[in-house]
């Protein structure tokens, strides 16, 4: 070895401070006031007492000599780095469970700052790989330790020893992906959300070089089988039936909620159908001539159908007197400028009881219940939902058909006036010609246009009355001489439609004015010229609106009739927002292109926000664009209130495809390709 090779080694050997190993009775030593960790935890040090007494101390305390006033050496020592360990230490000394002269391990430092000492072992600590950390917990449980022992000694909680031990249950094939950094720590918990190493595997191999490689599409292919436990279905028939019943649930220990995954889907299904079945059959056994029930009954089924409405039902002495009770209280919580947390459980408590009170199904009479039925289906939360009363178009048929009091023979001639019983005159007894019948009516016909055009309320009553015959009575067919037709049917396939506020402020609006209306149509016209101007208003406005339909389907895409949807939006100053629409991944943002998700964040948030996320994958994008346009009140363009159209004033504004300039561009997609077919 050459000189200045041998003069560079000692350099180097000199800089490294040296560090002697030294074993020191207890009471010898104090804490230095150097040391910069000086907020401590006491039930963390606590817990580092127990794992000590448990495991003894595995790391030395660094220690420094205390000096006298010249210098010299007392014996005694300062702890500059281990101020948790030794709190902990004298937390043993003081419960005597450890003696005060009793050795201590430490190294010890004379060289050096000892805020350098208490700093460098505080800040430079490397906390273990998971994968190291799991491995730890498997040999700890393989060796006859509990999660909660684990748990307890090393100052984790239950679930985090559990989701350590379930990612150590991941099959080679992934703990090496893990390892070799081909997958991240998010990437392996997803794939954990089963026990089923071939699964593992097999979507591993599937989606290595995809580029839907992320957490979230892990998950997917792995419980693409199965019903999350969040499910409408589950919490219809509760997860513990389900259990009982002998079904399987892989659990998300990764999952926020704790959320399961169930395996056996065809036993899910035959337990909602047991227990819809069942209380279909209890409604069944009151009366009800059908009840159709189902998972899910989509809005236009039940949408135009008539129904009849029964009536309220009253609450007992002792009801009455527990809601005014629960009033009561609810007034004094409410006077409060601010609730405790307790305070606002209690109200939300309250309220619950107080609407199941209020909201008490209401009551049929045989008659009805023998010529309506039920809908029953499931809510979001797995409430069941009873939709009662509905009169199906096979029911109003057959009713028709056998009313012989109120409804002619199938081959009379319902416009032939009937003969006079005591009129014994030939001529008087004998029917008008169908020629001449038609001749005189039509006369009349034109009379009534001419009389009504000049007479508003008359006009205003005669429309009310066709509407209201045709929403809200059962066999109204021909019993207005207006040719109008209230159609309140529209294809309603939309997610949450049901639940949506507006949807059912319609509903409430219709059976209440179905429950003020006379219930013989014949006594309809009479109520209603005796009715206040006012009513009529407002049920000429319900009637008319049950007739708007504004949905753009495949096949109905007329560019007149969206402007014309557009004028009423903007007529009505419709603000969707203030209806509480909002904007989120399922009605929206995962049903459009990666392009219209990031203008809708830089419409809401801006360019800057818009960035952020325009790398993402099209699923983690719609959620997080979720998430920052949230509050924000965007609507996609289809909700806006659209700008005036100048067409009808202006006809050359047209486009040479003859849509509206105005018009949203989704509409106009395809239109050119309509016209050149036509």
């Amino acid at each position: 070895m050459s000189k200045s090779t041998s003069r560079r080694s000692k350099a180097t050997s000199a800089a490294i401070p040296e560090t002697t190993s030294i074993d020191i009775p207890f009471n010898r030593l104090r804490l230095s006031e150097k040391n910069v960790r000086t907020i401590y935890d006491k039930d963390a040090i606590k817990q580092l007492s127990e794992s000590i007494a448990e495991n003894g101390l595995i790391q030395a305390l660094s220690v420094r000599p205390v000096l006298d006033t010249d210098g010299n050496e007392t014996g005694d020592y300062e702890v500059q780095a281990g101020g948790r360990r030794f709190r902990a230490l004298e937390l043993l000394t003081r419960s005597k469970r450890r003696a005060i002269d009793q050795l201590t391990p430490c190294v010890l430092k004379t060289t050096g700052l000892a805020e350098d000492d208490s700093y460098v072992e505080n800040a430079q600590r490397e906390a273990l790989h998971p994968i190291d950390e799991f491995r730890a917990f498997k040999a700890m449980q393989d060796a006859g330790k509990t999660e909660t022992q684990i748990s307890t000694a090393h100052r984790v909680s239950i679930a985090f020893v559990r989701q350590r031990l379930r990612l150590a249950s991941a099959s080679p094939l992934i703990l090496q992906a893990y390892r070799d950094e081909e997958i991240d720590l998010d990437q392996l918990m997803a794939y954990c959300v089963t026990n089923d190493h071939a699964r593992q595997d097999s979507v591993f191999e599937r989606l290595r070089d995809s580029y839907e490689h992320h957490a979230h599409a892990i998950r997917r292919a792995l419980t693409g089988d199965t019903v999350s436990s969040n499910d409408p279905r589950v919490r219809f028939i509760g997860l513990d039936t389900y259990e009982k019943a002998g079904g399987h649930v892989e659990r998300d220990l990764f999952s926020s909620t704790d959320q399961g995954y169930l395996k056996d889907v065809e036993l899910l299904n035959r337990l909602v159908a047991d227990k819809l079945n069942a209380a279909a059959k209890k409604l069944q056994n009151k009366g009800w001539k059908w009840v159709e029930a189902a998972v899910s009954i989509p809005h236009s089924v039940k949408w135009g159908l008539d129904r009849v409405i029964g009536e309220e039902a009253l609450l007992s002495a002792k009801e009455q007197k527990r809601l005014d009770k629960l009033n009561v209280e609810i007034e004094e919580l409410d006077k409060l400028d601010e609730l405790s947390d307790e305070q606002d459980a209690r109200r939300d408590e309250l309220q619950t009881e107080i609407t199941a009170l209020e909201d008490k199904p209401a009551v049929f009479s045989n008659e009805d219940m023998a010529r309506a039925g039920v809908f029953l289906s499931i809510d979001h939360n797995g409430n069941l939902v009873v939709d009662a009363g509905f009169i199906k178009q096979d029911d109003t048929h057959s009713q028709d058909a056998g009313d012989d009091d109120d409804h002619p023979e199938p081959n009379s001639n319902a416009n032939e006036p009937t003969p006079s019983k005591g009129d014994d005159n030939a001529e008087g007894s004998r029917p008008l010609s169908a020629a001449l019948l038609e001749d005189l009516t039509s006369y009349r016909t034109v009379a009534l246009r001419n009389a009504m055009a000049q007479d508003f309320k008359v006009a205003f009553i005669a429309v009310v009355h066709a509407f209201a015959l045709s929403r809200f009575y059962t066999f109204s067919h021909g019993k207005t001489c207006l040719q109008l037709k209230l159609d309140a049917s529209f294809p309603a396939k939309a997610p949450g439609l049901d639940e949506w506020a507006p949807t059912k402020a319609v509903s409430d609006r219709d059976l209440a004015w179905k429950k003020l209306l006379p219930k013989n149509s014949a006594d309809l016209w009479q109520a209603l010229l005796a009715m206040d101007l006012t009513d009529l208003h407002s049920l000429f406005a319900h009637l008319a609106s049950l007739s708007v339909n504004a949905a753009i389907t495949p096949h109905v895409r007329s560019a007149e009739s969206v402007a014309h949807a557009n004028d009423l939006f903007r007529a009505l100053d419709t603000d969707m927002v203030k209806l509480g629409w909002v904007t989120t991944a399922d009605n929206y943002l995962n049903r459009v292109s990666k392009d219209r998700i990031l203008e809708a964040v830089e419409q809401a948030r801006g360019e800057d926000t818009k960035l952020l996320i325009s790398h993402m994958k099209k699923e983690p994008m719609a959620k997080e664009a979720e998430r920052l346009i949230e509050g924000k009140g965007w609507l996609p363009e289809a909700l806006r209130i659209q700008a005036t159209s100048k067409a009808a004033d202006h006809e050359d504004d047209r486009s040479d495809d003859g849509v509206e300039d105005s018009l949203p561009t989704f509409l106009t997609e395809g239109a050119q390709d309509t016209q050149e077919a036509a």
